[in-house]
């Protein structure tokens, strides 16, 4: 699939599961790739499918537990970009980010950044069975 279609279908996505696939994705993007060269990330190498089943399944409790808790706030933006924040900013990489495209006079990124620091930093790592695992 062309890269232009691969981003099509992300375009394409709605709700929870672009929120799911924003978040993996800059995961992804943002991890270094401990296998590859130096400062190659893992997205270099992997991709969604190569996620292990039982880190999905963490990444998609988490945020149905983050979008719980942000309630209502959430109506308001992307939820790609949710997905991609929600991630920089648990992770400690780039938390100012809710800063810049939220509203800022609801208090809307202050919020969603305390809500984000709740839930603990993930490292992704290459697994035995090659598949990238988040601890």
């Amino acid at each position: 699939m062309s890269k232009a279609r691969q981003l099509q279908n992300l375009l394409d996505m709605g709700g929870r599961d672009r929120m799911l696939h924003f978040y993996l994705e800059v995961a992804l993007f943002s991890s270094l790739n401990p296998r590859g060269d130096k400062g190659e990330t893992l997205i270099s190498n992997y991709n969604i499918k190569d996620i292990a089943k039982s880190s999905l399944a963490i990444a998609k409790k988490d945020l149905k537990k983050f979008k719980k808790e942000a309630g209502d706030i959430l109506n308001r933006y992307d939820a790609g970009n949710v997905g991609h924040d929600f991630w920089l900013t648990r992770v400690g990489s780039g938390g100012e980010s809710w800063f810049d495209s939220y509203d800022q006079v609801k208090g809307d990124g202050f919020t969603l950044t305390r809500i984000a620091k709740k839930f603990t930093d993930l490292t992704p790592y290459i697994g035995d069975d090659n598949k990238v695992h988040f601890e």
